[in-house]
């Protein structure tokens, strides 16, 4: 193992010497063996991040791959993880409004499964060494394999989780024999899977999900409503007919980026006057007679829901929200509110009514 800042790729004697008096010791038989039998071994360099980052962009700049997270090759992973942070970029990117938003959605996602996946495979070239500092042997099977790796606090799953690999749970489910699942397909109490409509046969510990369930089918915890929203051009016109009109007191209202005002119905429901967007795309009112709905290729992107007329409904858990929304194959648009720890889903009913899901009590 070289030290940090050195390279063993120009192999010595004495490191050749060493290779071949431990290769059965360390690689079993067969492969140790062959390699006793190599008259001029060479080594190549392994690197990875000595410190995983946990911040996978910059301004417009966003990493992927071994950029992002240089990875010992002991899971066989780097290759995949490199596949998964494609597919995950570009998902954020289908629903995101803004490029910051796209990179914040995409770090989110990925930074702590990257991170997690660096020291599981550093973990696992030490042990199968012999270098590992919490062990002075190699362990002797493979339980005492895998309780040398939860001895250090390191999941043990090597198949992704979330709601894009979530058919892949399922088919291993249904398709697996127990006894051939090994510990990559064993899901800890600290990473549930996201999506899951049933509890895993390997994952006892999982617990359980926030959503009731009738007839098979997961149901939405609503709790409340939160505020409705209505859209305007004049939204100073609009704020003081509500608040000296009607009597609604005006409530503090977060920094967005554009204009608009917060006022109070009643305890725990406000009105959120919003200015109109003008990227918005819009639809001529001839094509559409007076109550006819949009249909769902001519409605504006989810996203536009945010400054739109909608429906604000509270959820006491946005990832069981979020599973349960893609379980049923719903498109959404996801927003964090500046400043705080809420997470907003939008998304339209069947006649194109703006519906906004958010743990709007999450900071209470």
């Amino acid at each position: 193992l070289a030290p940090p800042g050195r390279t063993i790729a120009a192999a010595s004697a004495a490191d050749v010497s060493c290779l071949q008096s431990t290769a059965r010791k360390i690689w079993g038989e067969a492969l140790g063996g062959i390699i006793q039998a190599t008259s001029e071994p060479f080594c190549n360099d392994i690197y990875d991040l000595q410190d995983p980052l946990w911040t996978l962009y910059k301004d417009s700049i966003v990493l992927l791959g071994d950029a992002a997270h240089a990875i010992t090759p002991h899971m066989a992973k780097g290759s995949n993880l490199a596949l998964h942070d494609a597919l995950t970029l570009a998902s954020a990117a289908s629903g995101a409004e803004s490029l910051q938003a796209m990179l914040k959605e995409y770090n989110a996602a990925r930074v702590q499964e990257v991170a997690r996946c660096i020291l599981v495979a550093r973990q696992l070239g030490q042990l199968r060494q012999g270098l590992s500092p919490s062990s002075k042997t190699l362990p002797a099977d493979g339980s005492a394999f895998e309780a040398a790796l939860r001895s250090r606090g390191l999941p043990l799953r090597t198949l992704p989780i979330g709601d894009l690999f979530e058919p892949v749970w399922e088919f291993a489910e249904a398709r697996l024999p127990h006894a051939e699942r090994g510990f990559y397909l064993q899901v800890d109490e600290s990473s549930p899977r996201r999506g899951s409509k049933r509890k895993s046969a390997w994952a006892e510990s999982e617990p359980p999900s926030k959503l009731r369930s009738i007839d098979g089918a997961d149901v939405l915890q609503i709790t409340g409503v939160n505020h409705i929203s209505f859209e305007t051009d004049h939204v100073d016109r609009l704020r003081k007919f509500y608040a000296e009109v009607l009597g609604f007191p005006v409530l503090a209202r977060p920094d967005f980026e554009f204009g608009g005002a917060w006022l109070q119905i009643q305890p725990g429901l406000a009105l959120h006057i919003i200015e109109r967007d003008p990227n918005k795309p819009s639809h001529p009112s001839s094509r559409h007679p007076a109550g006819a709905a949009l249909t769902a290729s001519e409605r504006p992107p989810e996203r536009f829901i945010r400054r739109s007329h909608h429906i604000a409904l509270t959820v006491p858990d946005i990832d069981a929200t979020r599973s349960a929304l893609d379980g049923r194959c719903a498109r959404y648009a996801v927003n964090r509110v500046p400043g705080t720890s809420i997470v907003q889903l939008f998304l339209y009913d069947p006649d194109g009514n703006g519906v906004e899901l958010g743990n709007f009590d999450c900071n209470a």
